[in-house]
């Protein structure tokens, strides 16, 4: 989950790079999807350094929902992958008529 997530956020980041070439849906989703995921991560980071201070049972309580919350970001960058591909599909099929 680790290393699909890595390359999720570096396709986020090619995709953030394509500006011109995506539509402004595409781009809002694009920022929601890395402003969710960069919380989601910097979360886990503290709650994992113990920067805050958590009883045991919460501090499971909020891994466990991280890990729930980047499976959730896994799907839903998925969805914003799958609009780009119809996107392109669809300005491919006007440029060849």
């Amino acid at each position: 989950m680790i290393a699909l997530g890595a390359v999720q956020v570096v396709c986020s980041l090619w995709l953030l790079s394509q500006y011109k070439r995506t539509s402004s849906s595409i781009q809002w989703m694009n920022k929601s999807y890395l402003l969710l995921t960069a919380l989601t991560l910097g979360t886990l980071f503290l709650v994992g350094k113990d920067y805050v201070h958590l009883s045991s049972n919460m501090e499971e309580m909020v891994f466990i929902l991280g890990m729930i919350t980047s499976g959730v970001l896994g799907i839903y960058f998925m969805y914003i992958s799958y609009r780009c591909y119809i996107e392109n599909e669809e300005q491919l099929s006007l440029i060849t008529k």
